[in-house]
This record gives C-alpha cells, sequence and structure tokens, in this order.
C-alpha cells in the first residue's frame, strides 16, 4: 500500500508541474482595464494608438468583447522603456 501512495504522490506533483508549464506557455489575454493599468494609458488613448498602427490590436472574443494578447501588451511595455532609456528609437512603421 506505501509504493501506491508514492506513486499517486509523485503522479500529483508531476501533474502539478506539468499544468503550471501548460500554462506558462498559453498565450494569456488581458481585457480593456487590464490594459489601462498595465500601460497607464486611458482607453481613449489605447484606440488612438491602435489606430495609428503603434499598439498592439486587440483580437475579438464573443460579441462585442475584445482582448490584447498579453505577450504583445508585454513586449509594447518593453519596447517603450527601452525607447524612455534611449536603447533604441521607436520605429515610424
Amino acid at each position: 500500500m506505501p509504493s501506491v501512495m508514492i506513486w499517486a504522490y509523485s503522479m500529483a506533483v508531476h501533474g502539478v508541474t506539468h499544468m503550471a508549464d501548460a500554462i506558462h506557455q498559453a498565450p494569456a489575454l488581458l481585457r480593456r482595464k487590464e490594459v489601462e493599468t498595465r500601460t497607464g494609458l486611458a482607453r481613449s488613448t489605447i484606440y488612438q494608438h491602435i489606430k495609428a498602427g503603434t499598439f498592439p490590436k486587440p483580437v475579438p472574443l464573443v460579441g462585442r468583447a475584445v482582448g490584447w494578447v498579453e505577450s504583445e501588451v508585454s513586449e509594447w511595455i518593453a519596447e517603450r522603456i527601452k525607447v524612455a532609456r534611449g536603447e533604441t528609437q521607436i520605429s515610424a512603421d
């Protein structure tokens, strides 16, 4: 019986580890309020930047609901930090 308990414990531990790995690798979507909080931008400013092509476009979810890909927003923030530190210039695409 103890070997069964060890096996069950081992499987539980490995299952959590693999689940955590899957969560970290899966794309995450942010809702507008989260994007506002992370960027410090107002809703209108976010949509102005989207229109200008200088901010990631949201992806449609259901109905009128949209979300932003977390990694794209994080990359945008990282780029803004590099610009602020003089490490790069904003591209005029």
